[in-house]
């Protein structure tokens, strides 16, 4: 960040913490040495670059104070127009309107009845044609083919490795402090 941009004495928002929790450091550890764990290594880099992009959010907010600035405009918002109070008079007035409606033609009793008819339809014609076990066998086919194919071309743990190394290339980007940066960056 240069110098010319403003700096707020805004406090930051309650939020998740930008440095990982003990616990999330032990699952990234785990990840990161497991060998040849392509979803594991991507775990960890999507969770190193999440806390990296959260610390960076943090630091621009608390340096422009744009918390501070959108709490303030929502609510002087909020006071001029009455949002909320309108808001929950036509939420108010909507659920009366709903209620009576159902009321009159019974909309609830009777997707009720059609929902059991449908159901009971739908189990009826399962059992003539076994759509169920069809279905069933098909998937576990096409599970099993699937799991071949990952056998064979290690595609998922390839491309787990190079969406890792992506996402560790993001981080280090955006971790990355400019020379001309102040103390705050």
């Amino acid at each position: 960040m240069s110098d010319s941009l403003p700096k707020s004495d805004a406090p930051v928002p309650p939020s998740n913490t930008s440095t990982p929790t003990e616990e999330e450091e032990e699952v990234v550890e785990e990840a990161v040495s497991a060998p040849a764990s392509g979803l594991g290594s991507l775990w960890a880099s999507t969770l190193k670059l999440a806390n990296a992009v959260t610390e960076r959010t943090q630091d621009i907010d608390q340096n422009l104070g744009i918390s501070k600035t959108v709490i303030s405009v929502s609510k002087d918002i909020d006071e001029k127009f009455k949002v909320q109070e309108n808001a929950a008079n036509i939420g108010t007035a909507i659920t009366h309107s709903a209620q009576n409606f159902d009321n009159t033609f019974q909309v609830m009793e009777k997707s009720k009845q059609i929902g059991s008819a449908v159901g009971n339809t739908v189990t009826d014609l399962d059992e003539k044609l076994h759509v169920t076990a069809t279905t069933k066998s098909i998937i576990d086919s096409t599970g099993q083919k699937l799991q071949e194919f990952e056998s064979n071309t290690k595609i998922l743990e390839k491309s787990s490795n190079a969406l890792a190394k992506s996402a560790d290339w993001a981080t280090d980007k955006i971790k990355m402090k400019p020379a001309d940066a102040d103390e705050d960056w």
